[in-house]
């Protein structure tokens, strides 16, 4: 068995020897023994208990009668004890008995279950008299108490009779006595001290006045019938040469122990657990370290402390432990731990021989940020290579308190910060942490190193827990011309918060790794060869996953074959586009794939593969892909060569012609043909505009230059000739503005967008949840409409996010209407709907203000209306409660 394969074979055997022993507990398997065990300790009691607070009194038969009784509560009562609980009523005279102790408060009065199992269906009261409603409230349930294989230990605190929870005649008179707080569930006598520790005597001698006031004063006392000769007792732990005992010094032990406050407290189910766990983990460290030899004699010095604490405990405290699962989970580890312990030694010996060093896989990746000690360089440099910053500082929470220390800094110093107590509870930290993103803050929290500075703190959270802040400062022109600035910022800060987290995380759980203690909790306390063996093999795995990561992110279609025409591996954006083309990647060998794409001869590209392999030369072809054989794309096939060697590997596989396989590729290049498209777009409309313009030019010209034209210029003729002259400018103008601007960054991304294709794929984004909420949509949109000279995607996601506000703030069933129309030059998208609304201020607050908002859709919103701003555009928004919102887009405009 491979020690790294089976990492946690020894944990998982040693739970599941801990969840079989508790399940077995919780079951009752144990509850015999654990009977035994408990009778025995409680046989045991030291002594040295507090007087019994009960007195018992036992009736014969021929005193079964209300006279009697009531002439047994007077004398009682006249000595001084504290209450007189009759656990019966009489045979006879039961109606003037009842009535005769209306008017006595301390009298309590048993009244019998008939039928049946306790807590049974078919179970009922004793019938009484009416009209006694005060003393059916001074009553309590009397039965027979609860075994548990032929063991009475326990009695119940309440009986469930048709429907209603009663409660037992023991618990009403503890209860009545202020005892708090008082079990509701069957508990533990407490039966120490044997039988004669109640005293007990009969009612004759009551009634015979030879009672003193000392024995009755202050006492609880139980007045019984005395057992038949024929009725069985109960056997309990209580200690006595006589045997069993009755019921009535059964029910005298019960209410003795509610009203000394000395219910025995057992384990329950979790406690149970715990304990079980506890005397594991103590066999884990105990056993790994001890010798055979002093095995033995340990585990039986143990098994005698068990018993020893649970008598102690028992006897002193009133806790019973579960001392037989205690002995059992010792007994059941002991073989286990031995013979885990053996096998571990034998492997990591066994291991030993590999002699694997991870140093050399260690120089594939550089130490990541979990690794590193100077982690905060890394954050600098995540942050300095994306955001243009003039300066930053990050400080980090010092473990354990509220008070923060400044750890990096970039074009300053660390001094630069001005606020010394560095306290993220005050502000500007709190209020930070209360906006959760960055706010705008005093320039004087920084030291001044030029103006025009704009300063803000960022805080870095995660998970609720504060983790640092970051401060920097920024040009405001330069943050002026950046409409994301904050979502940028927040962002990162949030990335970095998470990233400072999960950091933090590592290192607890290397922490845990690396200790001692955590690997004895797993069974492998001693040397760890093997952890070398696994470090390895995770660094392999790790540039396996980064390699295959890169593969398949991979914007060109990709497709790797071996030279047998079997597929080994396929990035995501070739199956897409097989699948489009339902075509099955694995079904195809490297010739039909070939044959597919470039719809030539197979005859023609079996050569070209020929040449491929022979010559080990690469190949370009013209062919389109399968799904839309308008959209054209390269193919690229070029050999992938193996590794100089031997022509077997190690695993077993073979390399013909020093080949691993053949790779081909699909550029597409639809988004060359955009461009040419929007080129000749260009062409044709500035042709138009300015050929318009120039006729109207050579009008006026002809008009200036006609036989008729006189000595002065026609009126107006002056005019014209300027007016069209500034048109034709303007149209020179906007050309320039439109191929100058970001050509150099984004050249692929803004080109002329049919405004209706666009907004038929915004649909398609919004088409489920508008269906579910039974909205329909009215499009507006002339055929043909002018294009728009903006980035297709980004338009594509501000449609999509003004569209999914709509749709989740419309009426059901409501339609929303959206139109196109030109305003002049300016290309102007509109869309209403009919729906909830929000009031004025509030709703241009959340979309063109700067505090945080909450909700996952407005910042969707807002993002996405910042990105339109960018291009340019002019962002309108309406909304009015009851009657809906309105969202105006006004983009530039295409020549």
């Amino acid at each position: 068995m491979n020690l790294h394969h089976h990492r946690y074979y020894g944990i998982t055997v040693f739970l599941a020897a801990l969840i079989g022993l508790w399940g077995c507990s919780v079951a009752g398997l144990f509850e015999l023994p654990d009977g035994h065990l408990y009778n025995g300790l409680v046989r045991l009691d030291p002594g040295g208990k507090a007087p019994a607070q009960v007195l018992l009194v036992e009736t014969d038969r021929g005193q079964d009668n209300a006279q009697i009784y009531a002439e047994l509560s007077q004398r009682l009562q006249g000595l001084g004890a504290a209450r007189v609980i009759f656990t019966s009523l009489p045979e006879a005279g039961r109606g003037d008995f009842l009535r005769a102790i209306a008017e006595q408060p301390k009298v309590l009065i048993g009244r019998q279950l008939q039928g049946g199992l306790p807590g049974g269906s078919e179970q009922s009261l004793e019938p009484w008299p009416e009209g006694l409603a005060a003393v059916v409230s001074r009553s309590g349930l009397v039965a027979k108490p609860p075994a548990a294989f032929g063991l009475y230990r326990r009695q119940r605190a309440f009986f469930q009779v048709a429907g209603q929870s009663l409660p037992a005649l023991e618990r009403m008179a503890a209860a009545g006595a202020g005892i708090h707080p008082l079990p509701n569930a069957p508990y533990l006598v407490d039966f120490s001290g044997g039988v004669n520790r109640l005293p007990l005597v009969s009612a004759e001698r009551v009634l015979a006045q030879g009672l003193i006031a000392e024995l009755v004063k202050g006492r609880y006392v139980l007045i019984g019938a005395a057992a038949g000769a024929l009725e069985p007792g109960f056997y309990t732990p209580a200690k006595a040469s006589e045997g069993d005992i009755t019921l009535l010094q059964y029910q005298g032990f019960a209410l003795d122990s509610l009203l000394r406050g000395a219910v025995v407290v057992a384990a329950g189910p979790l406690t149970k657990m715990l304990v079980v766990l506890v005397i594991a983990v103590l066999c884990l460290f105990l056993y790994q370290n001890v010798s055979c030899r002093l095995s033995g004699g340990l585990t039986l010095l143990l098994l005698g402390l068990y018993l020893l604490v649970a008598w102690a405990l028992l006897s002193f405290a009133g806790i019973w432990i579960p001392v037989t699962e205690m002995i059992l989970t010792h007994v059941a580890l002991f073989p286990l731990l031995f013979t885990r312990r053996a096998e571990v030694e034998n492997l990591i010996l066994q291991e030993s021989l590999l002699g694997t060093s991870a140093r050399l896989q260690e120089r594939v990746f550089p130490p990541s940020i979990f690794q590193t000690q100077d982690y905060w360089a890394q954050v600098v440099a995540l942050v300095n290579q994306s955001l243009d910053l003039n300066r930053l500082i990050f400080l980090e929470r010092i473990p354990g308190e509220h008070r923060l220390r400044e750890v990096k800094a970039m074009n300053c110093s660390l001094e630069d910060i001005q606020e010394r107590r560095r306290d993220y509870l005050r502000t500007p930290y709190s209020t930070a942490i209360n906006q959760k993103g960055p706010i705008k803050i005093d320039k004087e929290y920084l030291a001044r190193t030029q103006s025009g500075e704009d300063v803000y703190l960022a805080p870095l959270t995660f998970a609720g827990e504060v983790l640092g802040f970051w401060a920097f400062g920024i040009d405001a022109v330069k943050r002026s011309g950046l409409p994301l600035f904050d979502e940028a910022v927040l962002a990162f800060a949030e990335e970095i918060g998470e990233l400072l987290y999960q950091r933090q995380q590592w290192h607890a759980r290397q922490q845990v790794e690396e200790n001692s203690l955590a690997r004895y909790l797993l069974l492998e306390g001693g040397p760890g060869a093997h952890r070398h063996l696994q470090t390895t093999l995770s660094l392999l795995d790790k540039r396996l996953a980064t390699l295959e990561n890169i593969f398949e992110g991979l914007e060109t279609a990709t497709i790797l074959y071996d030279l047998f025409g079997r597929v080994i591996q396929v990035n995501r954006m070739m199956s897409q586009l097989l699948q489009e083309a339902g075509l099955a990647p694995f079904g195809m060998t490297a010739l039909d794939f070939v044959v597919a794409v470039t719809g030539r001869d197979a005859t023609e590209m079996r050569q070209l593969l020929e040449k491929v392999v022979l010559e080990h030369s690469s190949a370009t072809l013209q062919g389109s892909l399968p799904a839309d054989r308008e959209r054209s794309c390269l193919l690229k096939i070029r050999p992938l060569k193996a590794e100089s060697g031997a022509s077997v590997s190690a695993l077993g596989e073979s390399h013909p012609f020093r080949l691993q396989g053949i790779l081909c590729e699909l550029v597409d290049l639809s988004a060359l043909d955009r461009l040419e498209e929007g080129r000749e777009q260009l062409l044709r409309n500035l042709n138009k505009a300015l050929g318009a313009h120039l006729e109207g030019l050579d009008r006026s010209l002809k008009t200036w230059s006609g036989d008729d034209a006189g000595p002065e210029s026609p009126p107006g003729l002056k005019a014209n000739l300027e007016l069209q002259s500034a048109a034709s400018l303007a149209v020179l103008d906007q050309i320039q503005k439109l191929l100058a601007d970001q050509v150099d960054v984004e050249l692929g991304k803004h080109f002329p967008v049919a405004p209706g294709r666009v907004v038929e794929w915004a649909l398609d984004k919004v088409e489920r949840l508008a269906a579910e909420r039974e909205i329909s949509f009215r499009v507006e949109i002339p055929d043909p409409s002018p294009p728009v000279f903006v980035p297709q995607e980004e338009l594509l996601e501000v449609l999509e996010s003004i569209l999914l506000y709509l749709v989740q703030d419309a009426a059901q069933g409501s339609e929303i209407v959206i139109g196109f129309a030109l305003e002049g030059q300016a290309p102007v998208f509109s869309l209403a709907n009919q729906g909830f609304g929000l009031p004025a201020e509030r709703f241009q607050e959340y979309l063109f203000g700067h505090d945080a908002v909450s909700s996952p859709e407005f910042r969707k919103l807002r993002r996405a209306l910042r990105l339109a701003q960018r291009w340019g555009s002019v962002v309108e928004g309406s909304s009015e409660v009851g009657r809906g919102t309105r969202m105006t887009l006004r983009l530039l405009g295409f020549i």
